[in-house]
C-alpha cells in the first residue's frame, strides 16, 4: 500500500485518524443549506452529495470500502470487545 506523500501513511490509515465532531442532534448533521428542503427532496440532495463525493475522490472510497470489508464477512464472534 502507498504512502501518501503529505502524512507518510497509507490513505486507508490517514482518513481512519481524523475524529468526528460530536453531534447533539440529527438536524445539526443536515447541512445549512438543505434544511428547509422536505424529505424527499432531502434524501436526493444528500444521495447526490454522496454520489459527489465518491466521485471526486474513487480511491479513498474504495479503500474505505476495502477496510470494512472483512467486518461485514465475519461470521463468527471476535475475540477482542467492541
Amino acid at each position: 500500500m502507498p504512502a501518501s506523500p503529505s502524512s507518510g501513511q497509507p490513505p486507508r490509515l490517514r482518513h481512519s485518524l481524523r475524529r468526528a465532531p460530536a453531534v447533539r442532534s440529527y438536524a445539526a448533521l443536515i447541512p445549512q443549506e438543505l434544511r428547509h428542503l422536505n424529505e424527499a427532496q432531502l434524501d436526493k440532495a444528500l444521495l447526490r452529495r454522496g454520489l459527489g463525493f465518491v466521485l471526486d475522490d474513487p480511491l479513498r472510497f474504495a479503500w474505505l470500502s476495502v477496510g470494512r470489508a472483512r467486518e461485514y464477512f465475519m461470521f463468527w464472534p471476535s475475540p477482542s470487545p467492541g
